[in-house]
């Protein structure tokens, strides 16, 4: 079987290979001054499509098999594959192909009487010729075919893995050898190639294929008997693929010679000078021209010159620099013919008028919303710009204190952070001066500066209170040393001390008793108390009272353990109580505003001042 399936598998090789050699063009012959030319069989100008690739599906069919075992056979199923045809001749094309066999059930009788099937996965490679019954570039091809391969058998392992469940001793030994198969085939069959468009290159392929080869035994005997199968399969079909070939030919070519033509002179023509029209000062400038020459081969020689100053070199091209200060700028061109004699060209001369603008640094010139603004206040800064031929112009800020955010050329300027001396009289105000910059991309820069002034309003200070026993208003020792060590040493000309009495609900006979408390210490202010150097004017003393009141802000303070003080004027630490008892004492600078706790300000009483 396997020899005859060889020899028609040859056979098919070398006839098509005599049906190729027919087809080739004959040599052209030439006889005088006549060409004789044998033109192709084919009429197309290209030989397109030289290639295909189909992917197909189908089903398998196959003919049970008698041996024996009795019939044997594979159980019909799905097959997938892949198809490669090269075209190199209009209607014979060499295809090769690979068949992947879903898993089919081999069915074998046993030696017992029973039926052993098991899993078989196959799958199959073959070669043949391909015979299309029409034009390479007709949509529809029906083709004939027949070639030579190999199919593959072979057992899944579950399948080889149930021979030990086999029951029968006899049939367990027989199949013991179940193995893979391969078997030389023989496949022949008919089909059409359907192309969707006329110049597309997809389509369909329908084909029925038959099979014809031994019978597979996977391994278990070898006795000769044929196997036959049919596929019927359907796949989508690929064209790609041209080649150019020249087929203008004429049976007889008469070839003459005209008479010689008259010699005529070079000739030089040309473009204008291509580049910019107008460019910035110091920028580089580039220019060229496209010229031709009659005849094509002339060599010219090209002279460049700016400003009536030859430069450049032997080239189509010229580069220059803009001059920063600008001006027309004049750029010659000549063209010669390096050749001599009578048929040179004549010189062609271009001329071209480039407008360099001059280069202008940048200029900058700051204004504020502005001129002063509270020290917790904001500022609006602007800053007008200008320059030429630098590129873009980048804006930066600075502030000798104080912050800015933002950039370009509008920034914010923010007085939070500006820092002023502790305890100055009156307002206070403080020179600030802001910077911008301007760049550039030439690191052209230029700045200028804008004063702003910042103004830090005055603000009363409120000092350590004076403590009084319940129902008193003695100025005790630790009272007179809190005058003694903080208010004399803090008054300064300019301020008004400001003095506010209270009252708590653990007073007895309370009337008065805030003013009075407020009238003593104003006294030892204005007596100097224990210390006559240290005396205040009563003209800079003020008083105020507010009775049981406590909306203001409390600040006691604990004498050192040596101020001593008489029984009725001692403080006990757990006296929650005396906190409410109190005089206010502030700090309050010319122009400043009152505490909020001061409605009403009085002058000190005159008895009170002696």
């Amino acid at each position: 079987m396997l020899v005859r399936l060889t020899l028609l598998c040859t056979f098919l090789m070398l006839a098509t290979a005599a049906v190729v050699g027919q087809q080739q063009p004959q040599p052209t012959t030439t006889t005088g001054e006549r060409r004789d030319v044998t033109p192709p069989k084919t009429p197309e100008q290209t030989i397109p499509y030289l290639y295909e690739l189909n992917f197909f599906a189908g089903g398998s069919y196959f003919r049970g098999v008698d041996d024996q075992f009795g019939e044997s056979h594979l159980v019909k199923g799905g097959i997938l594959g892949a198809q490669f045809t090269a075209n190199p001749w209009n209607h014979i094309g060499i295809e090769t192909g690979y068949t992947l066999y879903g898993v089919n059930n081999a069915s074998l009788r046993t030696m017992s009487g029973g039926e052993h099937s098991f899993g078989s996965r196959d799958f199959a490679v073959y070669i043949n010729p391909v015979f299309h019954l029409t034009n390479r570039l007709s949509r529809v091809r029906p083709y004939v075919t027949a070639g030579f391969g190999a199919n593959v058998y072979y057992p899944t392992r579950d399948a080889k893995a149930e021979v030990g469940t086999l029951t029968d001793p006899i049939d367990r030994v027989t199949f013991s050898g179940l193995d893979t198969d391969t078997k030389p085939t023989l496949n022949a069959g008919l089909g059409v190639k359907w192309r969707v468009t006329k110049g597309g290159g997809v389509g369909l392929r329908f084909d029925l294929r038959g099979l014809v080869s031994e019978s597979t035994h996977f391994r278990l005997h070898d006795i000769d008997r044929t196997l036959w199968g049919l596929q019927p399969t359907v796949g989508l079909n690929f064209w790609f693929g041209k080649q150019h070939q020249d087929k203008e030919f004429e049976r007889t070519v008469t070839v003459t010679y005209p008479a010689p033509a008259p010699l005529t002179r070079n000739n030089i023509t040309a473009t204008q000078i291509q580049g910019v029209g107008e460019v910035c000062g110091g920028t580089p400038v580039n220019l060229s021209v496209a010229s031709t020459t009659t005849p094509a081969n002339v060599a010219i020689r090209y002279q460049w010159a700016l400003n009536g100053t030859n430069g450049g070199t032997n080239q189509n091209t010229f580069n220059f620099t803009a001059p920063e200060a600008g001006g027309n700028q004049t750029v010659t061109l000549t063209m010669t013919d390096t050749t001599t004699g009578n048929l040179a060209a004549s010189p062609v001369t271009v001329t071209q008028t480039i407008n360099v603008r001059p280069y202008v640094r940048p200029t900058i010139r700051v204004t504020s919303s502005a001129a002063e603004v509270d020290s917790k206040g904001t500022a609006t800064l602007v800053a007008a710009v200008a320059g030429d031929c630098g590129g873009a112009l980048t804006t930066t800020w600075t502030a000798s204190e104080g912050r800015i955010t933002g950039n370009g050329t509008q920034a914010t300027f923010d007085a939070s952070t500006v820092t002023f001396p502790a305890g100055g009289l009156g307002d206070q105000v403080k020179q600030i001066t802001v910077t911008a910059n301007v760049r550039d991309t030439r690191n052209g820069a230029a700045s200028a500066t804008a004063p702003i002034s910042v103004r830090k309003k005055a603000e009363s200070a409120q000092l350590f209170d004076i403590v009084f026993p319940a129902g008193s208003a003695v100025v005790n020792n630790c009272g007179q040393r809190i005058l003694t060590d903080d208010v004399y040493p803090q008054f300064r000309n300019g301020y008004t001390v400001v003095l506010v009495g209270h009252t708590d609900a653990t007073d007895k006979n309370k009337a008065n008793l805030d003013r009075d408390r407020a009238y003593n210490v104003g006294k030892l202010l204005a007596t100097g108390g224990r210390s006559p150097n240290n005396k205040i004017d009563p003209s800079n003393i003020k008083v105020e009272w507010v009775g049981t009141d406590q909306t203001a802000p409390k600040k006691s303070r604990q004498c050192e353990s040596s101020v001593r003080e008489a029984t009725s004027r001692t403080i006990a630490p757990n006296d929650a109580a005396a906190g409410n008892r109190r005089v206010e004492i502030w700090l309050v600078p010319t122009g400043a505003a009152m505490p909020a706790s001061v409605r009403s300000p009085k002058e000190l009483p005159p008895a009170f001042t002696k």
